[in-house]
């Protein structure tokens, strides 16, 4: 069976917007699997702007950051 979220990682408190991030990914991992886009719908989705412009690269991050974390994310 796989993960698609651990509890167990952890983010520095400087790094509160990465955290915020990276909470919503595996929020939205844990309902199913999910492309790059759904997951930049899901985080930034309701900004009234949309987000960055580079919102795609800032998921790409921070799903790399989780999966060096020890998340499996497939």
């Amino acid at each position: 069976m796989r993960r698609y979220a651990s509890p167990r990682y952890s983010v520095p408190r400087r790094h509160n917007r990465a955290r915020k991030t990276a909470q919503r990914i595996l929020q939205e991992l844990r309902k199913g699997p999910a492309s790059a886009a759904q997951l930049a719908d899901a985080v930034y989705g309701d900004q009234e702007d949309g987000g960055p412009d580079w919102a795609l690269s800032c998921i790409r991050v921070a799903v790399h950051w989780l999966r060096k974390q020890g998340c499996e994310i497939a």
